[in-house]
């Protein structure tokens, strides 16, 4: 009977045992989270500052400096009651290029540690109130990475790197750069325009880029389309001596854009009002070389019809 009672008292505690461990199985939850630590120990492997050559579809390069590190992307799901984790790739990527610095931050990047292919999309906000994307592909390989950087509406335009860890940019800029801004950034011309009633007025292009930030910089890079702020400038009678160098009256044409592609120049301005009588202002420019100087061969419309054309030089 003793011995009876001990098999049972046994047989109980085993069962007991069995039944504590039961009680203390892994959850989805738990797998989920042993999941994203091992995505992020992989992607922690890989993390650090590459530094090396971005080259443009244009031919002209420049440094870049690529940061990387873990980052942890929280999803809700279609309930919007409960939320996913999963492990994701952040950083950012700095551009040196004709003595201009453009940094680009991202986050919620793809990783895959088989292959060592990572991607990111950053969407930037236009002058123009449209929105684009850039994004950033490449390839690790021990310790360097492979890849390309591209506006996704000009993919021709991308640019290819070549960077390694641990390195970092020296604080100038390699031998042989440039540093002077890009081309008719912050420009200006001059013409002694004939107008369509016949006088005849001594006049300015200024052309400037003004970038409202650093993203927006960024985009530049690698759109053949620029955004920029040209205006004319009314100087004073060409036929006399005292004309001024400060503009008597000017006509902005604020986020005008500038194909580099074929060299075209357009931009419109609505008069305030949009009455019957407002008026339309259209600039339409050509760009050309004039000796060894850039200079845009301009015509200036109210609606259609033409109130000067003049070739503007340096």
């Amino acid at each position: 009977m003793k011995t009876q009672t001990l098999i049972s008292v046994g047989l109980i505690a085993a069962f007991l045992t069995i039944a504590s461990g039961c009680g203390k199985d892994r959850t989805v939850e738990d797998y989920q989270r042993d999941r994203v630590a091992e995505q992020k120990a992989m992607i922690r492997a890989v993390a650090g500052t590459y530094t090396g050559t971005l080259s443009l579809a244009d031919g002209t390069s420049g440094d870049i400096q690529i940061h990387l590190a873990e980052d942890t992307q929280i999803n809700n799901t279609r309930s919007s009651i409960s939320t996913t984790a999963q492990a994701s790739i952040q950083g950012s990527v700095e551009f040196v290029s004709q003595g201009t610095l453009r940094v680009l931050s991202f986050r919620n990047g793809f990783f895959d540690s088989g292959s060592g292919d990572f991607q990111a999309e950053v969407s930037i906000d236009q002058r123009s109130g449209k929105s684009t994307t850039i994004e950033i592909s490449g390839t690790i390989s021990g310790d360097s990475v492979d890849g390309s950087l591209a506006a996704t509406t000009y993919l021709k335009q991308a640019g290819s790197f070549h960077a390694v860890r641990g390195d970092s940019i020296s604080s100038g800029l390699s031998t042989g750069r440039s540093t002077a801004p890009p081309p008719a950034y912050g420009s200006r011309y001059t013409a002694d325009v004939q107008f369509s009633d016949g006088s005849k007025r001594h006049m300015a292009l200024v052309v400037t880029n003004t970038n409202s930030s650093s993203e927006q910089a960024f985009y530049d890079a690698f759109s053949p389309i620029k955004y920029v702020d040209a205006q004319f400038q009314d100087l004073g009678d060409a036929n006399s001596t005292a004309s001024s160098e400060s503009p008597l009256c000017s006509a902005p044409f604020n986020n005008s854009t500038w194909d580099q592609r074929n060299g075209q120049l357009y931009g419109r301005l609505s008069q305030a009002g949009g009455g019957p009588d407002s008026a339309s202002l259209t600039l339409q420019c050509q760009q050309e070389m004039h000796g060894s100087a850039m200079a845009w061969n301009c015509s200036y419309y109210s609606f259609a019809s033409l109130i000067f054309r003049a070739l503007f030089t340096q």
